[in-house]
């Protein structure tokens, strides 16, 4: 998907939800939102320039073990939560 296409869908109020590629809970994370309306879900690295126009919007999600994107992973490696909480804590695609 093309980056012009994601940052118009954006604009519009849509969801960008960027999983990497060796993120260790994608297919979970993949399961929840396929298919969702107005929910794209992306794992080219080449879309988080567009990450810090949006980060503040709650449209943009990045789902990655980067450091530089939050650490809530560390409490379900540690087993004080489920992936499946961490996720719902993360996103409200209300």
């Amino acid at each position: 998907m093309e980056i012009e296409q994601l940052e118009a869908d954006l604009q519009k109020g849509d969801f960008v939800i960027y999983v990497a590629e060796d993120f260790p809970w994608k297919d979970l994370v993949t399961r929840e939102f396929s298919g969702r309306e107005r929910v794209k879900i992306v794992s080219d690295p080449a879309v988080l320039k567009l990450y810090r126009t949006y980060e503040f919007s709650n449209r943009f999600i990045v789902f990655d073990e980067n450091r530089q994107y939050g650490s809530i992973w560390n409490y379900v490696r540690e087993g004080l939560m489920t992936a499946e909480e961490a996720i719902d804590s993360l996103v409200d695609l209300g």
